[in-house]
């Protein structure tokens, strides 16, 4: 028996000092993130004027190609349409791809914009369901409309590459709107540097904010809690997380909601995966693997002061449908290219930091629910046989709020220094703390119940629906607790 006792009691100390090193990895990534993100901003922020003066003098703009696929998307579509068609670059076109909508997205598109048909002929470059009908817009040559048979979002997108005619595309949401400059800055690094393969931006949280006629009025935060907590989240993700890895090339995911990509490459490489759960990012990682199996340079880069407003739900019922599909949207991406994970010459300076990152995003992304529900009823557990030390418990506690504060605060100072961020006030500089304060005992439990059930989903083989998301649409006076003139 006392073997036994002593035995429990060394695997008991085997556990605190392994969820002790997995908290310590996991926040030591965090802080390098952190600092890889403020070098990467300040250098960046230091280049953008030049970078801009120079390509405005010697005219080296490419044009580009907006594809926009839309379902039901009647609440948002005509605002969304007519931001695309007011950017400031010289050369674009824009293709919406009507999915096959069951609403009136496609009669409002005709009403507003006076659609005329026109040949459906194209280079079918890419496998897709069959097209309907394409329409000409007689307000403004630059818009088409193409009406084709339901395939889902990677369908359509391949539908708008196969009609595009420029060598660069960029992908949108059509609940999005992009700031005016946005496409001309998102464009910058395939004029610098032709390895360039793809280029996200930064997205930004149409919620508390307001809009007229498809332009941001007045920018504020939200009041609804939901949106406040994935504000903060989307702060770390796009100002931390994806401008950290981008010092290292190691990016493994561009938002579908903005993201401009060489068309060329996106070609050979396949296209988007029709029937994906989350092809956007199934597509940065592919074409990592494509690119280095070429043995061809490339670069896929975040562009932090390019911005794209959209609207994130605010129920939590549509949160669970969509943080299901992605946490199965990144297995699904993982899995596919898990030839990245191991590679006879990962150590080249190209490949090890993609690999690392495969690892970074399969250890704290994928397997993180189940390593943190372990650690949640382990704690129970040691609180109902007294194995806890409050002294400890309390000081780590301390340290994950502190840790989680810092990484937020840093996030929003790089935000507000180097891309104007949400020009927030004091008053909402510290509701975006408090969000940040409660987050980890609040929405991330939300989200961990979440992501453990999209576990158990793939375990099982069930079924993930994309649930669509419903829109509330631009031209509202949303209610915020702090706002500034845009």
């Amino acid at each position: 028996m006392e073997l036994l006792l002593r035995l429990f009691h060394e695997l008991n100390w085997l556990i605190q000092v392994g969820l002790f090193c997995y908290f310590l990895l996991l926040n030591a990534s965090y802080f390098r993130m952190l600092w890889s993100a403020a070098k990467q901003m300040k250098k960046r922020h230091r280049l953008l004027n030049l970078r801009s003066a120079m390509g405005r003098f010697y005219q080296e703009d490419i044009p580009v190609t907006l594809i926009a696929p839309a379902y039901n998307e009647e609440a948002v579509i005509v605002d969304s349409v007519r931001s695309m068609l007011a950017l400031n670059y010289p050369e674009y076109e824009v293709i919406v791809v009507c999915d096959g909508p069951k609403d009136g997205t496609l009669d409002r598109l005709k009403e507003s914009f006076d659609l005329v048909p026109f040949s459906t002929m194209c280079r079918q470059r890419i496998e897709t369901q069959p097209v309907e009908v394409v329409f000409l817009s007689k307000m403004d040559a630059r818009l088409k409309v193409v009406l084709k048979k339901n395939g889902g979002k990677a369908d359509a997108l391949n539908v708008g590459i196969n009609f595009s005619r420029y060598p660069l595309f960029c992908a949108v949401d059509t609940d999005s709107l992009i700031e005016p400059d946005a496409l001309y800055k998102l464009a910058q690094p395939f004029i610098s540097d032709h390895s360039t393969v793809a280029a996200g931006g930064t997205i930004r949280l149409t919620n508390g904010s307001e809009f007229e006629n498809g332009r941001l009025k007045r920018q504020g935060i939200p009041d609804n809690w939901p949106a406040l907590f994935q504000m903060v989240e989307y702060l770390r993700a796009f100002i931390i997380g994806r401008q950290g890895l981008d010092e290292y090339n190691a990016m493994l995911i561009i938002s579908g909601a903005f993201g401009m990509f060489n068309k060329e490459i996106v070609v050979e490489a396949g296209g988007y995966r029709a029937k994906s759960l989350g092809e956007d990012m199934e597509l940065i990682v592919r074409l990592h693997r494509f690119m280095q199996e070429a043995g061809r340079p490339y670069r896929i880069t975040q562009v932090p002061e390019a911005v794209c407003w959209t609207e994130a739900p605010e129920s939590m019922k549509m949160l669970k449908s969509q943080r299901i599909r992605w946490h199965r949207g990144l297995h699904e991406s993982l899995m596919l290219n898990r030839s990245l994970f191991i590679n006879d010459t990962m150590f080249a300076r190209q490949k090890a930091p993609v690999t690392l990152s495969m690892y970074f995003f399969l250890f704290f992304e994928f397997v993180a629910p189940l390593i943190e529900t372990f650690g949640y009823v382990y704690l129970l557990c040691a609180i109902f046989f007294g194995w806890i030390d409050w002294g400890v418990f309390s000081a780590m506690l301390i340290l994950a709020v502190t840790v989680s504060l810092f990484v937020t605060a840093g996030a929003i100072f790089l935000d507000e220094r180097y891309t104007g961020g949400y020009a927030t006030n004091l008053r909402g500089l510290g509701k975006i703390m408090l969000a940040a304060v409660l987050e980890p005992f609040t929405f991330r439990l939300a989200s961990l119940v979440w992501r453990v059930t999209a576990l158990w989903r793939i375990a099982t083989n069930k079924q993930t629906n994309w649930d669509a998301i419903t829109r509330k649409g631009f031209n509202r006076a949303q209610s915020s607790s702090t706002s500034s003139s845009a």
